[in-house]
């Protein structure tokens, strides 16, 4: 192993997993929200993160080992391993996979309710939202760019 691969947030063995695969099944593959299922567990881990929101239910199904994401899937990648930096600070990285299927799955729940209410997902107005919430969400996560002391 590389010490590129020794120093990434996450094993490329990481399985991105949900505890929600019928949301997944509707959101992704019957009604095409989303271009593939690892776009939309990036969403919902940025939505997660920006809200705080975390599942209490088990992740269960899997999605897709990180290792087997084509070049293609680098920016998710680099979200993912990003993010997982900031909701996690530490070396273990099973407890800091658990952490972002938390936050993925927390924030799927808000992309479910948020489609259930509207009936479709208006992207551009969640967005919107988001610029709005991430200034106030940043002073609470910039324990992660202090670097060590």
């Amino acid at each position: 192993m590389s010490q590129t691969e020794n120093s990434a947030p996450l094993d490329e063995n990481f399985m991105v997993r949900t505890a929600y695969p019928d949301v997944y099944q509707e959101l992704w593959q019957k009604k095409k929200l989303f271009k593939n299922q690892i776009h939309l567990f990036t969403a919902a881990l940025a939505i997660g993160v920006l809200y705080n929101a975390h599942s209490q239910k088990k992740p269960h199904q899997d999605i897709v080992r990180i290792g087997t994401l084509s070049e293609e899937h680098k920016e998710n990648i680099d979200v993912i391993n990003i993010l997982s930096q900031v909701v996690y600070v530490g070396p273990d990285k099973r407890a800091r996979g658990a952490a972002i299927l938390s936050y993925a799955d927390g924030g799927l729940e808000i992309i479910w309710k948020e489609y259930q209410a509207q009936g479709m997902l208006d992207i551009p107005r969640i967005v919107e939202e988001a610029k709005k919430k991430w200034p106030d969400r940043i002073p609470e996560l910039s324990h992660v760019f202090k670097g060590p002391s």
